[in-house]
């Protein structure tokens, strides 16, 4: 298991973002658009809510999770599946996907699946994407999803 903490590379940063971003729009803000929601229910706008969310996002849920199936479980099925090291980011990513069965149904674990791969293909294939920039993109991902359901849906 190896944890890479380096504060000062703002390219982690940027990719973070950008993938949150670009996964934020596809799977919460144009469903939204389109009258329907994929990422919850609408959720009333307060300044509490706001700052919770950001921090509960940013600070445990994306650091929490990347932690356990990035860094941990994925590096260690991709380091057990020498051959087929793609594997390891698709077991990874299913069991991301049914721990998020405590959300919802079958479709929540299928569309965190999906999201999972993304995630842990970005981590295996993203150059200088450390354990800081994969749990500051998960956050703000969650955190974004958030303000679409107080402000879009």
């Amino acid at each position: 298991m190896k944890i890479e903490i380096d504060f000062k590379n703002k390219r982690q940063y940027l990719i973070g973002a950008a993938v949150a971003f670009v996964l934020s729009v596809v799977i919460a803000i144009i469903p939204a658009l389109c009258g329907f929601s994929l990422v919850g229910n609408h959720a009333d706008f307060s300044w509490f809510s706001l700052l919770y969310d950001f921090l509960l996002y940013l600070l445990v849920i994306g650091p929490v999770e990347e932690f356990v199936f990035r860094v941990y479980l994925q590096d260690v099925f991709v380091s057990f599946l020498e051959k087929n090291k793609w594997l390891g980011v698709v077991i990874a990513s299913f069991l991301f996907g049914l721990w998020h069965i405590i959300n919802g149904n079958i479709v929540q674990v299928l569309f965190t699946f999906g999201i999972g791969l993304v995630f842990g293909f970005a981590k295996y294939k993203i150059k200088d994407c450390g354990y800081i920039g994969i749990a500051f993109r998960h956050g703000l991902y969650d955190f974004l999803n958030s303000l679409v359901r107080m402000f879009i849906f």
